[in-house]
């Protein structure tokens, strides 16, 4: 496209690429000087004419303009970015079926589900999120949970070239705030639940529910919402007066999908789910009571936006694949339960220790392995050590993305919140999980939290490898296994 295509001005040289990002710039790019959280790209104009450059989307004023640059001034740079990607792209979410999942946990696990749900019902399916882009026999590694505005669009256009039919997306909060999915078309939105993290970043619980609730108010006229009814920040979304169509999951009889008689167990789940007076009985490999949400969730959101019988996507919810990082067990032979899962909240870790007390013998132990997250919120460590402590038997406190931060200023931050149980702080994760590892007898449980199947830590100085939870559990069986012959 040209600059007469994109800005109706006098320009017939052909724009390669949009970009915002001084990395990304080849030549004859159009460059966006958007305003992030750390960097005003208007600091950058000369990097990016240097690296060839034609075109710039700006709202200040330079000192120094190039005959051969072809300038464009707007009052909002991100909104005429979001206007120029979507017509760059040919408005590629008006050609998709977009499913929409925010919410503080959940959202990987309901949005991999609705994935693989449709995939199983024969409709061509894409996904994004923390796990990785996927479509057709593409998989590509995810830089963001939400993709920033013109990765957006770049993605869905070539979904739409690989003829996918329905996207199923996470919405972050972040992504919202920052407006990364403003003007998609979604069809449905769904709402896990709201819980405290990221207030590093929204400040206050207030701030980021508004946040998550962009996802709604945004929503076009046919979208349909699907909330969570537990939820007391879903009960608001419920009664904020949408007039688009609103659905209702939980486990009490006013939901419009309840699930009902739940039975759990280490290696499957079953649940009656009851839909306008009918009761399907639902069988999933996924375990935990809070999977059972996420899955009604999904068989909700696919419901309502197909033309599939309720029967059809229960049967397939019969066969779905584990999620990577997301309540996976690891079995070496050991005589014991080792759990590694990604839960890094107050919220998601009590609903693991809750699944861990639903499966073990009462006389047998939790030990819990985790830490906390350097330069993020710190008003949710000392609540991690609370949850930990009504509910572990041995706690490890070690790193988790430490970042600049001093691994054990942020384990005493979450040892504030203990007060009852033995707490072992280790700064080293794979000593912390070995230590578990040798404290575990016959029985007991071992979760390890924080990481899921990531291979990374953020550390001072930025993405450093990391072994993985796995590789680490095994090894340390492996010495254990040594010591016990």
């Amino acid at each position: 496209m040209t600059g007469f295509d994109l800005f109706g001005v006098d320009d017939s040289r052909q724009i390669t690429r949009l970009c915002n990002n001084t990395n990304q710039v080849i030549a004859n790019s159009c460059f966006f000087c958007t305003t992030g959280v750390s960097a005003d790209r208007h600091d950058f104009v000369d990097t990016a004419i240097e690296k060839g450059a034609i075109c710039i989307v700006h709202s200040k004023p330079f000192t120094t303009y190039y005959d051969h640059i072809l300038y464009i001034k707007v009052d909002d740079v991100q909104k005429e970015l979001v206007r120029v990607a979507d017509l760059y792209y040919g408005d590629p979410s008006r050609h998709l079926t977009l499913y929409g999942i925010t919410g503080t946990n959940g959202k990987t696990s309901t949005a991999v589900m609705i994935y693989d749900l449709l995939k199983q019902l024969k409709v061509k399916a894409g996904y994004m999120g923390t796990v990785a882009i996927r479509y057709d026999d593409i998989e590509l590694p995810a830089k963001l949970t939400t993709p920033d505005i013109i990765e957006f669009r770049e993605l869905l256009s070539d979904m739409v070239n690989h003829q996918i039919d329905s996207v199923a997306i996470e919405v972050s909060s972040q992504g919202l705030s920052l407006g990364r999915v403003d003007n998609i078309d979604f069809d449905v939105v769904g709402f896990t639940n709201l819980t405290q993290d990221h207030l590093d970043y929204h400040k206050n619980m207030e701030a980021y529910f508004n946040a998550k609730k962009r996802l709604f108010d945004q929503a076009k006229p046919s979208c349909i919402m699907v909330i969570n009814e537990d939820d007391e920040y879903g009960q608001r979304l419920i009664h904020t007066g949408y007039t688009q169509s609103i659905v209702t999951y939980g486990t009490h009889p006013t939901a419009d999908y309840q699930a009902a008689d739940i039975k759990l167990f280490d290696d499957h789940t079953e649940f009656k789910l009851i839909h306008k007076h009918q009761s399907y009985d639902v069988y999933s490999s996924r375990v935990a009571r809070f999977n059972v949400y996420n899955l009604v969730l999904a068989i909700a959101m696919i419901h309502n936006q197909t033309h599939v019988s309720l029967q059809e996507i229960v049967s397939a919810a019969a066969t779905l694949s584990e999620i990577t990082g997301r309540v996976n067990f690891l079995d070496y032979g050991q005589d014991f339960k080792v759990i590694v899962d990604y839960s890094h909240t107050p919220d998601g870790m009590e609903k693991m220790y809750q699944y861990c007390k639903d499966i073990i013998n009462p006389n047998n132990k939790v030990i819990a392995v985790f830490g906390s997250a350097g330069g993020r919120d710190h008003d949710k460590r000392p609540m991690m050590g609370q949850v930990s402590d009504a509910y572990c038997d041995v706690i490890v406190l070690t790193e988790d993305d430490p970042r600049s931060e001093s691994v054990l200023d942020i384990a005493h931050d979450i040892k504030t919140g203990i007060t009852k149980t033995e707490t072992i702080i280790e700064p080293n994760r794979y000593l912390a999980i070995k230590n578990a590892i040798m404290r575990a007898d016959p029985g007991d449980i071992v979760v390890i939290m924080g990481k899921g199947l990531e291979t990374y830590q953020h550390g001072p100085s930025g993405k450093e490898p990391w072994m993985g939870d796995p590789d680490a559990v095994k090894q340390s069986l492996e010495e254990k296994n040594e010591h016990t012959q």
